[in-house]
């Protein structure tokens, strides 16, 4: 079978793309996971000492706290996007394997 030139570079990328997503998924997975910590400390701290204090600290609070919560959502749904996707996309894996199995096959 032959592939056109533009079928070759799609079938290149979805290589590229798997062999990729097998460093970069680790890689999310700490980062998500360590920015939601961070950010629940921060918000955490922030709620603690504003209890303990009035006043300058209360306008932090108010500022800092929805951009932590906002923060907070987006690196859950990274940490769920990471976690969704796991083990790669099982279209581009069968799709792959397919050529891969078809130029065996006729060689």
């Amino acid at each position: 079978m032959k592939l056109s030139e533009s079928d070759m570079k799609f079938v290149r990328r979805l290589q590229k793309n798997e062999r990729a997503w097998r460093w970069v998924r680790w890689f999310t997975l700490v980062a998500s996971v360590g920015l939601i910590v961070q950010c629940l400390v921060l918000v955490m701290d922030l709620m603690k000492q504003s209890a303990e204090s009035n006043g300058r600290l209360n306008v932090m609070l108010a500022i800092i706290s929805p951009v932590c919560w906002i923060l907070l959502c987006l690196f859950s749904a990274l940490l769920g996007y990471t976690l969704a996707c796991w083990r790669g996309d099982p279209k581009a894996r069968l799709l792959l394997r397919l050529l891969e199995e078809h130029e065996n096959h006729e060689a």
